[in-house]
């Protein structure tokens, strides 16, 4: 009884297809603290489960590198995107080569604003200035953010000088939206 078992599921295997299931190698994706080369594994263990596909030239195959870029934390994706060229029909270990540079450069850049906003502390705490210019402000309490004017040539595209500060608007969760 256990040959009959053993029989059909080798012929299960070999005439059915196999566990076709797109939807879990699209719910691949990176997490958050997850490293390039383990989300690789991740998905590549995942495609060979539920793609349907043979094994052979995995790697070299386009539905598997366009599913890894699709799959990459959202600024790493859009920089290989936007930075390498023709990266749909590039061999996987290069675009694997670039998204991890892409993950180094957000990792230094990060730790770059971090640093930056310790010194601009530092120097908050060294002057005396006790906490933000919104703080300060009673009337300018909530998330402050520029709206550039909307009249003139650029239509408020203010490229070299930046927003207008003359123009801020002031979002309260209480009061909603206010114009100064």
């Amino acid at each position: 009884m256990k040959h009959y078992y053993k029989v059909i599921e080798f012929l299960k295997t070999r005439i059915l297809p196999k566990n076709i299931d797109w939807q879990r190698i699209d719910r691949t994706v990176q997490e958050v603290k997850e490293a390039i080369h383990a989300y690789y594994k991740r998905l590549l263990k995942a495609f060979k489960e539920y793609s349907g596909m043979e094994a052979i030239e995995l790697k070299d195959m386009l539905h598997f590198v366009f599913r890894l870029v699709e799959g990459l934390k959202p600024e790493i994706g859009q920089m290989i995107k936007s930075h390498l060229i023709c990266w749909q029909a590039k061999p996987i270990d290069e675009v694997l080569q670039y998204a991890k540079y892409c993950s180094d450069e957000i990792e230094l850049k990060q730790k770059k604003l971090k640093e930056k906003a310790m010194v601009m502390q530092i120097k908050a705490a060294q002057t005396g200035v006790q906490g933000t210019f919104v703080e300060q402000i009673p009337q300018l309490q909530g998330t402050v953010m520029f709206q550039p004017q909307m009249r003139g040539r650029g239509c408020g595209i203010n490229v070299n000088r930046g927003p207008d500060l003359n123009t801020v608007v002031v979002q309260n969760d209480v009061q909603g939206m206010k114009t100064m």
